[in-house]
């Protein structure tokens, strides 16, 4: 028997040439990616805003640019709001020393007995933070500064500009957001600091003290002769 079949190999050439009998495009991955959905997005927003402003590929590139800004901008704008959100690794490093004080707070704390439980598990760290929370304490009782929780170092610096103060400021910055490690030196050199602005506020308590006792004493002479 003669086989009638007879395979046309021209023709099969032909149809793989076209996307229609592509049967292994249902098998590839989507090449839409999350950045082209993304630009979408945006464009989609710009033109609802401020209608066809299309420029064509240089204007795509001007819309990346300010929508990357922007996207910037609100992180730079969300760390500067709430710093603590770059105190991840102090925290975990004071979760493993097994003590950490959460909110900088001045009052309801008993500094001298947490500032020795910190420095006896080395928790450097949280030393400092702790002595320039409790030079902020005298500062404020001694109506120095006006303490409030959401003020930050620079508003205290406006308000006492004391050499050492300055100096503890500087360091609790560094430490508390900057991310630097402390060690034992510079543990001891936040207490120094402290040490000097509290016998800062003293010597300026006395001298306002002795002046008000001054006056109050050549007034009262002034009044005797009269």
């Amino acid at each position: 028997m003669t086989d009638t079949l007879s395979v046309d190999t021209l023709r099969i050439a032909e149809w793989r040439t076209k996307p229609e009998f592509d049967y292994t495009v249902e098998f590839k991955g989507s090449s839409f990616s999350l950045w082209d959905w993304f630009t979408d997005k945006f464009n989609q927003i710009m033109q609802d805003l401020f209608g066809d402003l299309s420029l064509g590929y240089t204007g795509e590139i001007i819309w990346y640019v300010l929508g990357f800004g922007a996207i910037v901008a609100i992180i730079v704008y969300t760390l500067y709001r709430h710093p603590e959100l770059l105190r991840w690794r102090s925290k975990k490093n004071a979760e493993n020393d097994g003590y950490i004080v959460e909110e900088d707070n001045i009052y309801g704390i008993d500094f001298p007995s947490t500032i020795d439980q910190a420095l006896k598990v080395g928790n450097y760290r949280e030393a400092v933070r702790l002595v320039y929370l409790q030079t902020l304490r005298h500062l404020s009782d001694a109506g120095k500064i006006d303490w409030q929780p959401a003020k930050t170092p620079s508003q205290y610096l406006n308000e006492y500009n004391g050499r050492p103060f300055h100096h503890l400021t500087t360091t609790f910055v560094r430490i508390r957001y900057g991310g630097y490690d402390a060690d034992v030196s510079t543990a001891d050199a936040a207490m120094a600091d402290s040490k000097a602005t509290i016998e800062e506020i003293e010597i300026a308590q006395k001298a306002e003290a002795n002046a008000t006792e001054q006056t109050m004493t050549t007034t009262k002479e002034k009044g005797g002769t009269e």
